[in-house]
């Protein structure tokens, strides 16, 4: 497969699953090397996304944060509940252009037994139903330009205001399985497949590059985001 250097003042960071030395952990990753350096210890982030400014970076778990990199602390903002639920666990959250949050979740977590695509409160941490998105979708990010890309197997466009798929771009290509998607701040999109690696996707063809393999990164990676270009 083709690989892709990025620049250095294009930072990944990723929240960490069971494996490697920093289990459920945020991390910085080298692209090059592979190495990463442990930031923030203690939760299992299933989502991250820095707001439009590049100045505040949340996570969703089963609760809504905000991480403070420099200081490798974060704050709970509250749970990710829908009309008095516990908190619901989000497969994956993007933050759009004008500062919405939206989440996806998990159907073994939310009460209604199926994934959901919510608009989150970012104060709260509340969630507002907005639809039942049908097909295979696990990852979800908006790109600078306002339009709603979804990824599992495939690359697609969803619609903002309830989910649901407006059209299927490409395959990512077997056997690949999006876990979370995220663009860069020059509109390049990135998506982590924790077993594969992590890639750089074409939005008009769905066709993968490669950045760094799987084998090479010292941590298993869950969820991205990035900063700079």
């Amino acid at each position: 497969m083709e690989q892709v250097t990025v620049g250095p003042s294009l930072h990944f960071y990723a929240g960490t699953g069971s494996g490697g030395p920093n289990p459920f952990d945020l991390v910085e990753v080298d692209t090059v090397t592979g190495a990463t350096t442990l930031l923030v210890e203690g939760r299992f982030w299933t989502g991250l996304d820095f707001t439009p400014d590049g100045q505040t970076l949340y996570a969703t778990g089963t609760s809504l944060y905000t991480i403070d990199i420099a200081t490798g602390t974060y704050s709970e903002i509250g749970p990710l509940s829908y009309q008095g639920s516990g908190g619901i666990r989000m497969l994956s959250m993007t933050i759009a252009p004008d500062g919405q949050m939206y989440g996806l979740s998990s159907g073994t977590s939310d009460p209604a037994e199926e994934t959901r695509f919510y608009r989150i409160d970012t104060a709260t941490g509340d969630l507002e139903y907005l639809g039942s998105p049908e097909g295979f979708i696990w990852a979800i990010e908006f790109a600078p330009d306002g339009t709603l890309y979804g990824a599992q197997f495939d690359l697609m466009t969803l619609d903002p205001s309830n989910g649901s798929i407006l059209q299927t771009i490409g395959e990512l290509g077997d056997p690949l399985l999006i876990n979370e998607l995220d663009f860069s701040e020059d509109g390049n999109l990135y998506g982590i497949d924790s077993d594969e690696g992590l890639f750089e996707i074409d939005t008009t063809t769905g066709d993968v590059t490669l950045v760094i393999d799987s084998s090479a990164i010292s941590d298993s990676l869950r969820t991205i985001a990035t900063q700079g270009r």
